[in-house]
């Protein structure tokens, strides 16, 4: 779990607000995936493809400049958490929430063809995703720590996920009317690993005579191979024995195998309300897994624990530093909420991230089109 929270905030660092470039490709009208992101939006030829396409999407409401700042001179880039970067500076840039979706898939094998007045599709996948929100208060404890004799920082709806999972999905687009075609995609899903945590609250009490951590969050991870690890290491590299959970660990290729099945659904539409102009709407993803009740690790954090700070370098700086500093503070929060393992009563259903796409095309004449 610890890794997933590392690449979150380390994504966050180079994060920019964009989409994928499949996206901008929606808009061509020769691109033959466009029923990927709409099954109404059926390509005008038919295709095969053999592991010849994939899609990486970001979507987020950072950036970069956000977590990096050059020093005086412009020679080297400090993290948000270096002395010469103010505070106020850094906060104000955040918003409450700070959200972070990445996404990948690869295609592994697929075609599609026309019949009559629909078009048929069929395509097998690997999706690999992560997503985050972020809240700012997390990173005013980050970067303020204890600014007053009795300092407090409620965290709230703090959470990261990340998935990767197989699929297969056939889909068919027929026009309706000569100017409104709909589109169903059906997918059977196989369930690899997943791990989510959500850090409902997180309340840091700082003062001089102690410093404490009360927390309400679970914990789940799903994938046969995967199991719980406990301990740590002190300053000095030493092994130190704890009761809560610390990461996660793959015991190895000869132990993975799917460990969950499920469904879902796209569907799509195409409507154009007069000559050249073409509207489209679709929601994707619409479904959930089931794991297997032995393929699931569930975790939650309640009550109170003490802690006696973090341990960051703050004055590191360069792109090396940036890797580091997402493991550092990754490791110092699950330290601070202390996951317990708790006992997994049967399967564990998930629902699926589900995305919602709004369109619209406009060619005012042939060889040019502007899109939203």
């Amino acid at each position: 779990m610890k890794k997933i929270i590392s690449l979150a905030i380390v994504c966050c660092l180079f994060a920019t607000s964009a989409l994928a470039q499949s996206k901008t490709a929606y808009f061509m009208d020769g691109y033959n995936y466009r029923h990927e992101l709409n099954p109404a939006a059926s390509p005008y030829r038919g295709y095969i493809n053999l592991m010849g396409h994939y899609a990486i999407g970001v979507n987020s409401n950072l950036s970069a400049t956000q977590f990096l700042y050059p020093n005086a001179d412009g020679s080297e880039l400090y993290t948000f958490l270096h002395p010469e970067v103010s505070a106020s500076d850094f906060l104000n840039k955040l918003h409450d929430n700070n959200i972070l979706g990445l996404n990948t898939d690869i295609d592994i094998f697929g075609f599609g063809f026309n019949a009559r007045r629909g078009y048929f599709s069929f395509d097998t996948k690997l999706h690999m995703g992560l997503s985050s929100n972020l809240p700012k208060e997390l990173f005013a404890f980050l970067k303020q720590g204890m600014s007053s004799d009795h300092t407090v920082y409620d965290i709230r709806n703090f959470n990261v996920s990340a998935s990767a999972y197989a699929s297969a999905g056939i889909g068919y687009a027929y026009d309706l009317f000569d100017n409104l075609r709909i589109g169903v995609k059906a997918k059977y899903i196989v369930g690899l690993a997943a791990a989510n945590a959500n850090i409902d609250q997180m309340r840091v009490d700082m003062s001089s005579d102690a410093w404490t951590v009360n927390t309400q969050a679970t914990m789940s991870a799903y994938g046969y191979g995967l199991r719980p690890v406990t301990g740590t290491t002190d300053e000095n590299g030493n092994e130190v024995p704890t009761d809560y959970i610390t990461g996660l660990e793959f015991t190895g290729v000869e132990t993975l195998a799917p460990a969950g099945k499920g469904f879902a659904f796209d569907f799509g539409l195409c409507y154009s309300p007069i000559k050249k102009l073409k509207l489209s709407a679709a929601l994707t993803n619409v479904g959930s897994i089931r794991w297997d009740a032995e393929a699931v690790i569930n975790a939650q954090s309640t009550g109170e624990v003490a802690f006696s700070g973090l341990t960051l370098d703050l004055e590191a700086s360069g792109e090396d530093a940036i890797a580091q500093l997402g493991e550092d503070i990754s490791n110092n929060l699950i330290n601070m909420i202390q996951f317990k393992q708790i006992a997994q009563q049967g399967a564990a259903v998930q629902k699926l991230d589900s995305r919602l796409l709004l369109a619209a095309d406009y060619k005012p004449f042939r060889g040019l089109n502007a899109g939203l």
